[in-house]
């Protein structure tokens, strides 16, 4: 019993000690900023090689990465689960430890950002895998797991967080399983949608940004709606939801980020089109302005849509020869005669440009709408539909026929040219008359239609 009890008071006193652990930083430009603006930074890159702290894991210096959020100035001990926060007192910053975590070792090279005054850990490396656990903190406590619907392994590497969104993109690497020693292959382009907690692939990363496994220089731009990756092919914006690539041209802005710091930008951050970088210890601190005009768009996308198995060429090839044939007999069966009452809307909506994949004007018209309400969590009415469809002066058994061929024949489109399952337009019946719909589109279908825009 004396043994149980001096062990207790033992753990209590290394608890204590640990929670009440605090560090001193000098006064400076870069960490003032910090303490002093108001405005959250919620993801702040390009934080490897740096000592804070005189902490030591493992025999080695332990990455050390800061935070900016509406509740203050964090530090965070890489592996460890360690956290600090900041307090001004005279000429200097001093860091408090604020968590009662003992030991991570499951989280080297996770993603530390902030989101609705919460901090998160996403990932890492640690006992033998690469995990996707999403991971929060609160003043005070133990960090605490949260459900995703689906983990997929990573370790930060190019990612784009757009907290007023709530999307948090990220690119997963070739995975190592250490329990079977096999590996992916791919470079994945997936969202993690932080109102759900969902993860979406999106696709394969494509085969002309050349991306290799190794720790590249990405800075988040959240008013570009992108991040910045230096890659021995040049500077790039990577937009996620709009599936596009921008080249940089702006020789000026290469050379202030890359080119003046003997290791690199450090401490990375854009607020209101400008970019904010230090030097490793933040010493000196910096920023640079920078806007959509300074890029140049590349003509491949970000990543491909379909992921899977590659087709098989020569069904593939069959089925592009037979499914013309298939449509044009489908055409003749259901249209033998043109109605008088609607021969000028069947020739603007109903038969022109059915075989031309390509959406109308008119479609897309339509698209819009419905992606523009839909964004506001509104779906569109049925008069809507007939409104832009120019089908409101038009009789009952009309106004159906029309809608229901038009939007059969948008969904066709996208089905085909994206190479889904889905429709485009989904239709919701109201609950109060079951007899009419209501219409919808999802947050991914809008994204890939504005991808191919």
């Amino acid at each position: 019993m004396k043994f149980l009890f001096l062990t207790s008071i033992s753990v209590f006193l290394l608890i204590s000690n640990l929670t009440s652990q605090t560090y001193n930083i000098p006064s400076s430009n870069f960490f003032d900023f910090l303490y002093y603006i108001r405005k959250p930074i919620s993801d702040i890159t390009n934080t490897s090689g740096q000592l804070f702290f005189p902490i030591i894991i493992n025999k080695k210096n332990s990455n050390q990465k800061i935070l900016k959020d509406e509740n203050g100035l964090f530090l965070f001990i890489e592996g460890t689960g360690q956290c600090y926060k900041a307090n001004q007192i005279g000429a200097q910053l001093v860091f408090t430890r604020v968590d009662s975590t003992l030991y991570f070792g499951n989280n080297f090279n996770a993603s530390i950002f902030s989101w609705r005054d919460t901090i998160f850990s996403f990932g890492g490396y640690g006992f033998w895998r690469t995990n996707g656990q999403l991971r929060y903190f609160k003043n005070g406590f133990e960090w605490n797991i949260t459900p995703v619907n689906k983990e997929y392994p990573y370790r930060e590497f190019i990612q784009n967080y757009l907290p007023e969104k709530g999307h948090f993109f990220y690119i997963q690497t070739p995975v190592l399983d250490e329990s079977t020693s096999t590996r992916s292959t791919q470079y994945l382009a997936l969202d993690l949608k932080m109102e759900t907690k969902e993860n979406t692939i999106l696709g394969e990363i494509s085969k002309e940004l050349e991306l290799q496994t190794k720790n590249y220089s990405y800075i988040n731009l959240p008013s570009l709606e992108g991040t910045l990756i230096q890659s021995e092919k040049g500077v790039y914006l990577l937009r996620f939801a709009e599936n596009t690539v921008y080249k940089l041209m702006n020789p000026a802005i290469i050379d202030d980020l890359y080119h003046k710091l003997p290791n690199g930008p450090k401490n990375t951050f854009e607020i209101n089109s400008k970019i904010f970088f230090s030097d490793n210890l933040g010493n000196s601190f910096d920023s640079v302005a920078i806007s959509i005009k300074d890029f140049k768009k590349e003509p491949y996308r970000l990543y491909n849509l379909a992921v899977g198995k590659p087709y098989n060429w020569p069904i593939l090839i069959v089925f592009l020869l037979l499914f013309p044939a298939g449509i044009f007999l489908y055409i003749r069966r259901r249209y033998p005669y043109k109605h008088a009452d609607v021969e000028v809307v069947s020739e603007d909506i109903s038969l022109k440009g059915f075989h031309d994949l390509a959406f109308t004007e008119l479609e897309n018209s339509l698209i819009s709408q419905i992606i523009t309400k839909s964004k506001s969590g509104l779906p569109v009415s049925v008069e809507e539909v007939n409104k832009v469809l120019g089908l409101s002066k038009k009789t009952i058994e009309i106004q159906k026929k029309i809608r229901t061929e038009t939007i059969n024949r948008i969904n066709h489109k996208f089905k085909v040219n994206f190479s889904v399952e889905t429709d485009l337009i989904e239709r919701i019946r109201y609950e109060e008359d079951r007899r009419y719909f209501k219409y919808t589109i999802s947050v991914q279908n809008a994204f890939l239609y504005a991808s191919n825009s």
